[in-house]
Order: C-alpha cells, then sequence, then structure tokens
C-alpha cells in the first residue's frame, strides 16, 4: 500500500466486525474503550487486550481509528496487547497491532509534523523540506534535530513504522535461543538438551525459592518463545538404557512418560531441581550450598 504498511486481506476487515454494532452502541452509553490503568480490570487488561486476546482485528482496528487508541498499557504479568495477541498465537492481530498501534509510529510522525495516515511520498517529501531546514551543513542548521529528523524517516520507511511493545521481562529470556541454523539459514525446530535445560532455568530463576509450577511451564514457555512451543505430550520421550534379555549387550530404548519425569531427563545438569510443596510440583534454581 501506499502508506508503506503491511496490506491486510479482506478477513482481517470482515472477521469480527459483526461486534462492532454493539461496540457503538456500548460506547454511546458510556462504555469507555480508552486504554489506561483506570480502564482496565484486576488483571490490568484494557479493552484493547481483550481484543488482542480474541484475535479480532476488526474490533482493534475500531478502538485505533475511531477511539486513537494505542498499545502503550501493560497488564499486570507486563504484557502489552501484542505481546497478549502473540500468546494465544493471533498472529495478524500482533502484527496489526504493533504496525498500527504502537507509539513509535506516532511519535516518529510527530517529529516530521505528518499525519499518522501519511503515504511513502508524503513521508518521503517531509524529510527532504525538513533536512533542507536542519541539515548541520547549512547556515543555521541544528545538527541533534536532524538527526532526530533522519532517525524518524528511517523509522517509517525503513522499518515500515513498526512498534516496539513487547513485555521487557522477557526480553532476557528470549535471548536464549538456538544459534544453530538449517541448511538455509531458518531456526531449526528441534532444542538440543543444553538448550532446552538453559531455557528452563532462565524461566525459573525468576521466582527463586517460591519455584514455579511445573504444570504452567508450558504455558510460560509459549508465552515467551511462541515460534519454538513447548513439546506436546506426545514428544515426552526419555532414553533408558537397559540390557537386551536375548544378547547380554546394553541397548539404548525410548519411552514415553509423564511430564515431571520428562523434565527430569531434559534438566538433568542443568542447574533445575523439582520439589513438590503442599500437593504441587514446583520446578527451581539449585541453590549452590556454601562452602
Amino acid at each position: 500500500g501506499g502508506d508503506g504498511r503491511t496490506d491486510y486481506d479482506d478477513r482481517d476487515e470482515t472477521e469480527g466486525a459483526g461486534v462492532l454494532p454493539l461496540a457503538r452502541y456500548l460506547h454511546s452509553v458510556g462504555v469507555r474503550y480508552d486504554s489506561s490503568e483506570s480502564n482496565a480490570n484486576s488483571q490490568g487488561h484494557t479493552p484493547l487486550h481483550k481484543a488482542a486476546w480474541g484475535g479480532n482485528v476488526a474490533l482493534i482496528r475500531y478502538y485505533r481509528l475511531e477511539h486513537s487508541v494505542l498499545d502503550d498499557v501493560r497488564d499486570c504479568a507486563g504484557n502489552y496487547a501484542a505481546d497478549v495477541a502473540g500468546m494465544r498465537g493471533n498472529l495478524r492481530a500482533q502484527r496489526y497491532l504493533r504496525e498500527h498501534c504502537g507509539t513509535r509510529r506516532s511519535e516518529s510522525c510527530q517529529i516530521l509534523g505528518i499525519d499518522e495516515t501519511a503515504s511513502d511520498h508524503e513521508v518521503r517529501r517531509r524529510f527532504a523540506e525538513l533536512a533542507r531546514l536542519h541539515h548541520p551543513d547549512r547556515a543555521g542548521g541544528d545538527g541533534e534535530a536532524f538527526a532526530a529528523i533522519r532517525s524518524a524517516y528511517e523509522h517509517l520507511i525503513e522499518q515500515r513504522g513498526i512498534g516496539d511493545q513487547s513485555n521487557p521481562k522477557y526480553r532476557h529470556l528470549q535471548l536464549i535461543t538456538n544459534s544453530e541454523t538449517g541448511a538455509e539459514g531458518e531456526n531449526r525446530v528441534e532444542i538440543d538438551d543444553d538448550l532446552f535445560g538453559k531455557r528452563i532455568l532462565a524461566m525459573v530463576s525468576d521466582f527463586g525459592e517460591k519455584g514455579f509450577p511445573v504444570t504452567m511451564i508450558s504455558k510460560r514457555w509459549n508465552q515467551i518463545w511462541p515460534d519454538h512451543p513447548f513439546p506436546s505430550p506426545k514428544d515426552y520421550v526419555v532414553e533408558i538404557e537397559t540390557i537386551c534379555s536375548k544378547t547380554g549387550a546394553m541397548v539404548t530404548l525410548k519411552k514415553r512418560v509423564k511430564l515431571l519425569r520428562f523434565l527430569r531427563w531434559k534438566c538433568s545438569g542443568a542447574g533445575v531441581r523439582f520439589k513438590k510443596v503442599n500437593g504441587v510440583v514446583l520446578a527451581m534454581r539449585v541453590t549452590p550450598k556454601l562452602l
């Protein structure tokens, strides 16, 4: 499209559009749709978070275009609406939120003094005008102002105005990725035991001695690394060495097990221990003993 942002197919504007008449009616009788802490529930979820959870792009567009709602409020867990959409696998909603509802695009447009709906051509024309005025090589130029103008221009044109809404709590965890790549550079889906253990350790370290419920590990994993989902129950397989009754030779067998045994096997040597407290199995970081 001419505005430099990703085109959306017809489904994005029609899927979920059936709720819009109700949304407009509710607003007419006093229901607010702004993203603010005062308009959030006990979990910190605003109307935008809820629409993101449901993957309703039509409703998100309505909030953005008719109520100027931005994805600039985090819930109690530190998640923006774009994070919530990603957790649910609503990737089109997440993409729309980052391309259209982030504060970065609004800020870049303000620096250039243009409307947020400006086309690429309008962005380039405005940049050229401001560059002529503020370039440091010109008499009366302002190097600091020019740097800000160029940064805003590059964000809108080269980075397509993408927002950076992402739960800061997860950013350090997302650095723990599989550095190995396939023949054409794509990330491998399979994660080796060493990396698996490091990720589990990183996850539970935030909770210290309180521990983290084993039953919640897959959900938290998928929130942090949605591109590499946690193994499904059919993949809870461990290798067991045993002696063959016929030949007497040592053989390795693969056996499907329950989650806890699978985690113990995958996290062996990773510095993670598992402890049952009040009937709940918790995963926690091993605390080194002082000599």
